[in-house]
């Protein structure tokens, strides 16, 4: 809502910067406080392995076939706007999708929030912060897993938009070269259990993870070829290959990281006896939260040095500018991102280990389950011997 609020304000008027620093700051809060209750409660809906990698895959195979579609209906919003003569009425269409987005995905994920139950049996003794700090610089697979996202993270990529908007002149562009792929992502959820039958969580992650670059660099050299990074008829092919062939394993690299946090969760668990979902989840946030702010400075710094001028619009930015744009969206997020490849070959947890943590912590939630229900009989017991 700030574009009403600040009407008229220039981009670096105080009042409306300080603003943004207070929304930001409670953002940020509020953003906490939802990551950390969730990663505890998606890590405690089901004490089966099995299940719960089941219920991840069906969540996120159902979100699939509406999560993109703000995105592809904001881009025909965004074609029809630009090339109608409406273009100044682009701040309310923001205005209205970001507040329509917001209260949809809010209230799904207050619904959740109502009717999930969490069903992993726990201790009663709650861990202090030193067992919860001490769970965190123990769990090597958490710490591998937060190095491989920090690592990743801090690749310069400025996003697809700002090259098929101002270069392509078409903000429709994902959603045209994702055609192909809608039909092949749903699809390739029905494979990842099998996937993880034959190979192990390490294999999957890297391979799921590598497939995409390899892919964008196949991208980057044909737009690099007679200029054809300015041409719809050559770039429009390349990229719908890309996401096609790509979306092939979009249900493992969507399913195997998230699974992943889990089962550092259980390492934990397994290791120290206790679980820690909410001190896993600040360790997370942190990473992501730190790597987020300098990403988006650097970003930010290197769109001013190649010449991007901010409303300018399609045609309007110099031949440099719109390569480098073409470069920062496929080429240099590849390169500077690929040291996040390193930390995921020493992921601990294999085949072998994963089975023997699963099964040991089993035996140990069935001892402790037996021990509550005993004490729970000796409460209810009691009074009627005393009476």
């Amino acid at each position: 809502m700030m574009p009403i609020f600040f009407t008229g304000m220039g981009p670096y008027n105080a009042t409306k910067l300080t603003s943004y620093m207070i929304f930001s700051i409670f953002n940020n809060l509020a953003q906490s406080m939802n990551n950390i209750a969730k990663t505890g409660m998606l890590s405690t809906i089901t004490p089966n392995v099995v299940d719960r990698t089941r219920l991840i895959t069906q969540a996120n195979l159902f979100s699939g076939f509406v999560e993109r579609g703000p995105e592809i209906l904001m881009g025909l919003l965004i074609d029809i706007f630009n090339n109608s003569g409406m273009g100044k009425k682009l701040p309310k269409l923001f205005i209205s999708a970001g507040l329509i987005t917001s209260l949809a995905s809010g209230i799904m994920a207050l619904y959740f929030a109502i009717v999930a139950k969490e069903r992993v049996i726990q201790k009663s003794e709650k861990p202090s912060i030193l067992q919860g700090v001490k769970s965190v610089i123990t769990n090597k697979p958490l710490l591998v897993l937060t190095l491989a996202d920090f690592l990743t993270a801090l690749g310069i990529n400025s996003g697809t938009n700002y090259y098929y908007i101002n270069v392509l002149g078409l903000a429709s562009m994902s959603t045209i070269v994702g055609i192909p792929g809608a039909i092949v992502s749903p699809i390739s959820y029905s494979y990842v259990t099998k996937a993880r039958e034959h190979f192990s969580t390490k294999s999957l992650w890297i391979f799921s993870s590598v497939l995409p670059d390899i892919l964008m660099l196949g991208v980057f050299g044909i737009g690099s070829i007679n200029n054809n990074y300015k041409k719809r008829a050559a770039m429009i092919p390349a990229f719908m290959i890309r996401e096609t062939i790509w979306m092939g394993v979009y249900g493992i690299e969507k399913v195997i990281p998230e699974e992943m946090r889990n089962e550092c969760i259980d390492y934990g668990e397994w290791k120290n006896g206790y679980r820690t979902e909410g001190m896993t989840g600040v360790a997370k946030g942190l990473a992501q939260k730190l790597v987020s702010t300098l990403g988006g400075t650097v970003k930010a710094f290197i769109l001013s040095r190649i010449g991007y001028k901010e409303g300018a619009g399609y045609g309007n930015q110099s031949a440099h500018t719109e390569y480098m744009l073409f470069a920062m969206c496929t080429i240099i997020p590849v390169a500077t991102g690929i040291f996040g490849l390193i930390p995921k070959f020493f992921y601990p947890i294999d085949a072998e280990t994963r089975d023997r943590m699963y099964r040991e912590l089993a035996e140990r939630r069935q001892a402790v389950a037996k021990e509550m229900n005993e004490k729970a009989a000796q409460i209810h017991v009691e009074p009627q011997t005393e009476a």
